[in-house]
């Protein structure tokens, strides 16, 4: 029974992975999309959002493991209107500084979906990450 269960463990830990695998995969081909057939500006950094992550709180409060990531703000003009849009991955200390310029690329039928060349690379690898991760648990659960 135990064998079973494990084998069975894999096989289904593996497919649960599989479906991250499709999904990371969806959000990949959507940005490969908007890059690929998206029109290319030059975005200013105008200011940050910060953000309080919550980790494991040790007590009320903020606990030990809280930290702040900010968010860049970008600022960029489609057909003379101004558009802000907030980074989607934010770092501590910031990536940007306000005042850098940042390529975006935009939905011409939509100027505030935007991504960054580098999002593309990012979701590729989580991708790949994914599939490996899958293949790996399907095939110890197939030949335990």
């Amino acid at each position: 029974m135990e064998d079973f269960l494990n084998e069975w463990g894999f096989i289904l830990f593996g497919i649960f992975i599989a479906i991250f695998a499709a999904i990371s995969l969806g959000c990949w081909l959507k940005v490969k999309k908007l890059i690929g057939n998206g029109q290319k500006v030059t975005a200013t950094v105008v200011n940050h959002v910060e953000r309080l992550v919550r980790g494991k709180n040790l007590g009320d409060g903020v606990g030990s493991s809280d930290y702040i990531v900010f968010h860049a703000i970008f600022q960029y003009m489609v057909d003379g209107k101004i558009y802000e849009k907030r980074d989607s991955i934010g770092k501590n200390p910031s990536k940007y500084r306000v005042g850098d310029r940042v390529t975006l690329y935009y939905n011409s039928k939509n100027p505030e979906e935007i991504t960054k060349a580098n999002e593309e690379r990012i979701l590729k690898i989580i991708f790949f990450v994914f599939v490996m991760l899958a293949v790996l648990f399907l095939l110890i659960g197939i030949f335990t």
